[in-house]
C-alpha cells in the first residue's frame, strides 16, 4: 500500500512537474501581432520555395516573433494570375511570382523580359542589382502591391514531344503552350510556332494528350513536373531569362509598422541570395537527372541562334522601342576614338541581338563625316530619329561634325567585317607598336582602358558597365 503510495506521489509529481515545465515553456513564447500568408506555386523542394522558406525564417527570426509568415507551397491558394488578384484586394499578403504574369499589370516589366536579351546570367544580375533594377522595383507602386526583391528563374528554353529543334524550320507549325502573358505569346508566334496559352498545372496532360507539342520553361521545372516523360526534345537556345520578383500586398504593407517594413525588405534580399544558391545547384541536378533519363538535349548552333534572334526583332519596336539606347553608347565611344585622321570602328550593341554598328568616320579640316552602318532596320530608325542629338552631343565633346549618315548594309557590312578581320590579320606587330591608335577594348573590362581614356572617360565608362551597358569595339 505505502509503495503503491509513493508510486502514485511520483507519478504526480512528474505530471504536474512536467505540466509546470510546459507552462513556463508556453509564458515564455511571443505571441505574433501579425501572421501572414505566402503563395508559392512550386513545390516545397524547388528553390522558389526553399527561398519563401528561408524569407519567413528570416522574417520570425529579426522581429522576435512579432511577423509569422506562413508559406503556402505547391499553388494550393492558386496560380499565379489568381494571387496576383488576390494580393491587390489584401487577400494574400505575400507571393513569389514571374515577371511574365505581372507584366500584363505593368507593362514597363517587359523591358526585361525581352526574347534574348542578355548574353547569360551575369549580365542579368548586373542589370538587376543596379540602377535599373532598382527603377523597376519602384515601378510596382500605384498596382497594389510592393516589389521586395528577385528571384532567379534561370534560362527558359523549349521541349517538345515530336523532335529534336535544331534551326528555325523545326519548331514552325508546333504549337507551344506559353504562360498567359502576350509577350511569350508573340515571341513563340514570331518563331513560326503557335502558342497556346495554358496554366502551369495542366502542361503535362497537355504534353502527354497531345494538346500541345511542346512547351518552355527552365531545367528545374522541366525537371521537376516530370514534363521530360511525356517531352523527351529539350533544345537549350535561351530565349529568356524571366527574373521572378517577391511581393507583398500594398493593403498588408500599409498595416505593417515601419519599424518592421525595411527588416522586412533586408530579410527579402537575404533570402534572394538564398534562393540563388538553391537555384545554381538545383540547374545542374536536373540537367544530369534528364540526361540519365535519355532525354535529346539539341544546343542550338550560334549561326541559328542567330537566326532565332533576328526572327523576333521586330517584338523590340512592338513592346519597348525606347530602350534601345544606342546613342550613348555610341557618343561615349566616339571621344575615344577620334584621335586619327582617319578612324573606322565596330560596336557589338548590347543586347545582342541588336546586333553589330560600323562606324566610319573621316576628318577634313577639322570637319568630321561619319557614316554609320546597321544590320536592321530598327536600330537604323532609331539612330536616324536622333542624328540631330548625336551631332549636337559629338559638338559638345568638341568634334565638329559636317555629316551623320545613317544605312542598313548588309552585304556591304559583311564586306567591311570581312575586310577588318583580315586588316587585323595583317598589320599584326604594326598594331602592337600602335596601340595608342589601334586595339580592341571592351567597356566592361576597365584595366584594358589603362593610358587610352582620361578620368572623366574612365569614370563614364564605368557607370555604363554598372547599368548593364556594353560596348565592344575596334579603333
Amino acid at each position: 500500500m505505502v509503495k503503491k503510495g509513493i508510486l502514485f506521489l511520483c507519478m504526480t509529481a512528474l505530471i504536474f512537474g512536467g505540466c509546470s515545465g510546459a507552462l513556463k515553456e508556453n509564458e515564455n513564447e511571443v505571441t505574433p501581432d501579425f501572421v501572414l500568408t505566402y503563395a508559392e506555386n512550386q513545390a516545397e523542394d524547388y528553390p522558389t520555395s526553399q527561398g519563401a522558406y528561408k524569407f519567413a525564417e528570416l522574417v520570425k527570426e529579426r522581429t522576435g516573433g512579432k511577423i509569422e509568415i506562413l508559406v503556402n507551397a505547391g499553388g494550393s491558394l492558386g496560380d499565379e494570375k489568381s494571387v496576383i488578384e488576390q494580393m491587390q484586394f489584401g487577400g494574400i499578403d505575400f507571393a513569389r511570382v514571374s515577371m511574365s504574369t505581372l507584366a500584363e499589370d505593368i507593362p514597363k516589366l517587359n523591358v526585361l523580359q525581352m526574347p534574348y536579351l542578355y548574353t547569360d546570367a551575369d549580365h542579368m544580375w548586373r542589370v538587376l542589382e543596379g540602377p535599373i533594377g532598382n527603377d523597376f522595383l519602384d515601378s510596382f507602386q500605384g498596382c497594389g502591391l510592393e516589389a521586395l526583391s528577385w528571384y532567379d528563374a534561370g534560362a527558359r528554353n523549349f521541349y517538345n514531344s515530336i523532335k529534336p529543334i535544331e534551326k528555325l524550320e523545326d519548331i514552325k507549325g508546333m504549337t507551344i503552350r506559353v504562360q498567359e502573358s502576350e509577350l511569350m505569346s508573340d515571341t513563340v508566334r514570331a518563331l513560326g510556332a503557335i502558342p497556346v496559352p495554358m496554366i502551369y498545372g495542366e502542361v503535362y496532360s497537355g504534353l502527354q494528350t497531345g494538346k500541345v507539342d511542346g512547351a518552355e520553361n527552365n531545367w528545374p521545372s522541366y525537371e521537376s513536373t516530370g514534363h521530360y516523360e511525356v517531352a523527351k526534345y529539350f533544345t537549350v537556345d535561351e530565349h529568356s531569362r524571366v527574373p521572378e520578383v517577391q511581393i507583398v500586398s500594398s493593403y498588408t504593407w500599409n498595416k505593417i509598422p515601419e519599424e518592421y517594413r525595411e527588416i522586412i525588405r533586408e530579410c527579402a534580399r537575404e533570402s534572394a541570395k538564398y534562393e540563388r544558391s538553391q537555384w545554381k545547384a538545383r540547374e545542374s541536378i536536373s540537367r544530369q537527372r534528364v540526361e540519365t533519363e535519355g532525354c535529346v538535349i539539341t544546343q542550338l548552333s550560334p549561326e541559328e541562334k542567330q537566326r532565332f534572334q533576328q526572327a523576333v526583332m521586330p517584338l523590340y519596336e512592338k513592346y519597348c522601342a525606347d530602350y534601345v539606347d544606342v546613342i550613348d553608347q555610341i557618343v561615349e565611344s566616339a571621344r575615344v576614338i577620334l584621335t586619327e585622321d582617319k578612324t573606322s570602328m565596330e560596336l557589338q550593341l548590347n543586347p545582342q541581338n541588336l546586333g553589330k554598328i560600323i562606324l566610319k568616320v573621316t576628318e577634313q579640316e577639322g570637319a568630321v563625316t561619319a557614316k554609320i552602318m546597321t544590320q536592321n532596320a530598327v536600330v537604323k530608325e532609331a539612330l536616324e530619329a536622333q542624328t540631330v542629338e548625336l551631332r549636337q552631343n559629338l559638338e559638345q565633346a568638341g568634334v565638329k561634325v559636317d555629316a551623320v549618315e545613317v544605312t542598313v548594309a548588309s552585304h556591304e557590312f559583311e564586306k567591311n567585317l570581312e575586310q577588318n578581320a583580315e586588316g587585323e590579320k595583317q598589320q599584326g606587330e604594326q598594331q602592337e607598336k600602335e596601340k595608342g591608335r589601334t586595339r580592341r577594348l571592351n567597356l566592361n573590362d576597365l584595366s584594358e582602358l589603362s593610358g587610352v581614356m582620361s578620368e572623366e572617360e574612365t569614370l563614364a565608362a564605368k557607370m555604363m558597365a554598372e547599368q548593364g551597358n556594353s560596348v565592344d569595339y575596334t579603333a
